[in-house]
């Protein structure tokens, strides 16, 4: 089938930036507001607000910073560069993906990919990586998680049934 090179949107990348920015805004006025008010509950909801924002916006900044390529998708498996749990350039072979799918969570659609042997596959994969990776598993998304979102020119459904026709391809 030849290899396919899908690409980040830039523009999503630099929208989710802004975001990241007017939360952090929001969070230091909610903040504030909760320190005058001499509310304890306010005050915890905008510095958690704060450190969730901040947080977003480190890992939306190394997002738009990695490169445009989202996904190498070729016969012998593919390439995922769409976050900071992506495996990069680690090739995840076909014969390792057990079930491609679409997920959905928070608003954001993705194509996850279940792994027969997770452990095993994802072994090179940083710690704070694996930690997150574990951390969408109790959250019922295990395997990888592909930010359909970002994808130019194809949305996380197109993606599901293009990866899932290389899939099928090598178990022909």
């Amino acid at each position: 089938m030849g290899e396919i090179v899908i690409k980040k949107s830039k523009k999503k990348v630099t929208m989710l930036i802004l975001f990241s920015i007017a939360f952090i805004g929001l969070s230091v006025f909610i903040l504030l507001y909760g320190l005058n008010k001499e509310s304890l509950l306010l005050s915890i909801i905008g510095g958690a607000g704060i450190g969730f924002s901040i947080a977003g916006l480190i890992a939306t900044i190394k997002m738009y910073r990695s490169g445009d390529t989202l996904l190498v998708i070729n016969d012998k498996g593919f390439y995922d560069y769409s976050s900071l749990m992506a495996t990069n350039d680690q090739l995840i072979e076909w014969s390792e993906v057990s079930q491609i799918q679409h997920a959905e969570m928070s608003g954001q659609q993705f194509v996850n990919v279940q792994l027969k042997n997770p452990d095993e596959t994802l072994r090179n994969l940083s710690d704070f990586a694996k930690k997150m990776a574990k951390a969408n598993e109790n959250m019922g998304l295990p395997g990888i998680n592909v930010n359909a979102n970002i994808a130019v020119g194809y949305d996380a459904t197109e993606l599901v049934e293009l990866m899932n026709n290389y899939l099928k391809q090598t178990h022909n």
